[in-house]
Order: C-alpha cells, then sequence, then structure tokens
C-alpha cells in the first residue's frame, strides 16, 4: 500500500489538492491552484448568500470544463444582488448568473 503523509499546514494541503487536480483536469499546477482558490472563496460568498439572500438564491456549483465557471442562481433580481456584493471582486469574472424559479 502506498503511505500518505499527514498534511501539515493548509499551503501543503492546497500543493496536495492541486497537484492531483491539475493531473485530472490536465491544466497546469499554477492554474489548478487558482481555481482552487476561487472555488474555496466561491463557497464562502455562497454561504453568504444563502444567508442574507433567502428569499431569491437558489443555488450555486461550478463547472470545470471546458472552463472553471462559478454558476450562481437566483429566482429575480441576480443582476442587481450579484453587483451589489462582487463591484468591485475579481470573483464577478468567474461568475455566470443563472436563473431559478425556486429557491
Amino acid at each position: 500500500t502506498e503511505r500518505v503523509e499527514a498534511v501539515r499546514n493548509p499551503q501543503e494541503s492546497l500543493a496536495y489538492d492541486a497537484a492531483w487536480y491539475a493531473e485530472d483536469q490536465s491544466i497546469a499546477l499554477e492554474e489548478a491552484i487558482r481555481r482552487l482558490t476561487l472555488a474555496k472563496a466561491i463557497g464562502r460568498f455562497a454561504a453568504i448568500l444563502a444567508e442574507k439572500e433567502k428569499d431569491s438564491f437558489a443555488g450555486s456549483w461550478l463547472t470545470h470544463a471546458p472552463e472553471f465557471r462559478a454558476h450562481i442562481a437566483f429566482t429575480q433580481n441576480g443582476e442587481e444582488l450579484l453587483d451589489s456584493y462582487l463591484k468591485d471582486s475579481s470573483l464577478r469574472a468567474v461568475i455566470t448568473l443563472e436563473s431559478a424559479t425556486f429557491t
């Protein structure tokens, strides 16, 4: 059996996960690190939306190919809500706004 050493800090954990992800997605290690870092930030953002925008936030998901995108769905006012939270954020560049019927 292969021995797996314990990960000691968040940087080692990210490097380990990114190496696996880079191989799985056939992308450069640097791109894998960028995507995983974005995915973590998007997860935090989705948690905020789930708490503060209960009436219109319908969910979020990631796609990895053909390009990395975060999809955020709202039942109403999605563009305005995204702009109010992400006006000056680099996250906005990877988010695709989706429409939903139900929250």
